[in-house]
């Protein structure tokens, strides 16, 4: 089993929280690509343009399982409490 995860970025809302945060992120170009063969096999892939893209995530089953054991929460989790936070 795999896991594929795409996450879309808005970064244009950011220059509206100059007060509720100590810094600001906007890429006018940020492209990635990131392979890991450590206990597993997965890859991540950045676009953005002019602050507007994705993070793509695919990984396999061992990858996943033993992120799952460092952190001692499921990934799905971890990804729903980040996303909150970020609401």
């Amino acid at each position: 089993m795999f896991g594929l995860e795409v996450t879309w970025t808005f970064q244009w809302l950011e220059f509206f929280k100059f007060g509720k945060w100590n810094w600001v992120n906007f890429d006018f170009c940020n492209i990635s690509l990131e392979v890991a063969w450590f206990k597993g096999k997965s890859f991540d892939v950045v676009f953005i343009l002019f602050g507007v893209g994705f993070y793509l995530n695919w990984y396999d089953k061992a990858s996943r399982d033993r992120f799952e054991r460092q952190m001692g929460m499921s990934f799905t989790e971890l990804m729903k409490e980040i996303n909150d936070e970020n609401s």
